[in-house]
């Protein structure tokens, strides 16, 4: 049972002498039990906590002092007899006969370095988005696919293209998406979008929006339909960029 399972484990006695480990304990070590039986445990475990660059090496004097279950929290790297690391999840037990009397210790060690490489990637992933949609010359959007074009997301860029809040637009606090764009144009955006959601296409689309200080501006807007797994239609993402400029620069062309 020891070697099935997908987590170390290491046994230490009450002197901190390591007395059993299963396979994986070995892989992630770099020790063999034949080797490590009888050395002290963090001889055999180089345990660091990457925040403090602490080593973390009194967990058979915590449990022998209180008795209970130690969780290691925080970012926690295994150094392997080789060098290799590993991103790791611990907890460590102590090991009780009938009386209640503590017999040794017992390490559980889960290794999460993918996850943990994944969470990063994730994170790095999110930030750039983050970045990238702050500085767009425009928003983008996902919305609710009805005539009122219900914002369920809208980036920050939505106050200098149209003056009002990204939190004034969501969910129609204050007003809908459908209530900037000139009136003469919404029969012909539904239209358009209508015609994506049928086809599974897209929209490419100029119109006028009237601002919070009634300023009209052009923008263009490219948008695709989300479906779900059963062929719905879910939503709609997309962006919307000013391109008055380029109006004034056609016209005078």
């Amino acid at each position: 049972t020891l070697h099935s399972i997908g987590d170390a484990v290491i046994v230490a006695n009450t002197n901190g002498h390591i007395t059993r480990m299963n396979l994986i304990a070995e892989q992630l070590s770099g020790w063999k039990m034949n080797e490590a039986i009888g050395k002290p445990l963090f001889n055999v475990l180089n345990i660091i906590n990457t925040e403090t660059k602490e080593p973390i090496n009194n967990l058979v004097s915590q449990i022998m002092t209180n008795g209970k279950i130690v969780e290691l929290s925080g970012a926690i790297k295994l150094i392997s007899k080789s060098g290799n690391e590993f991103m790791i999840s611990s907890s460590a037990a102590p090991i009780k006969n009938t009386d209640g009397t503590i017999t040794g210790v017992v390490i559980v060690i889960s290794d999460i370095t993918k996850k943990v490489e994944t969470e990063n990637r994730l994170r790095e992933s999110e930030r750039i988005k983050s970045v990238v949609l702050s500085n767009l010359p425009g928003i983008a959007y996902r919305c609710l696919f009805n005539k009122e074009w219900t914002m369920e997301f809208i980036s920050e860029g939505c106050y200098s293209l149209t003056g009002y809040k990204a939190e004034e637009l969501l969910y129609n606090k204050r007003m809908s998406y459908n209530d900037i764009i000139a009136p003469e144009f919404h029969d012909h955006l539904w239209q358009c979008w209508l015609h994506a959601v049928e086809t599974h296409t897209y929209i490419t689309e100029e119109y006028k929006i009237i601002t919070a200080d009634n300023t009209v501006k052009w923008v263009w807007e490219q948008g695709v339909p989300i479906y779900n797994e059963n062929g719905e239609v879910e939503e709609l993402e997309g962006l919307i960029i000013d391109i008055g400029d380029r109006k004034i620069l056609d016209k005078r062309l």
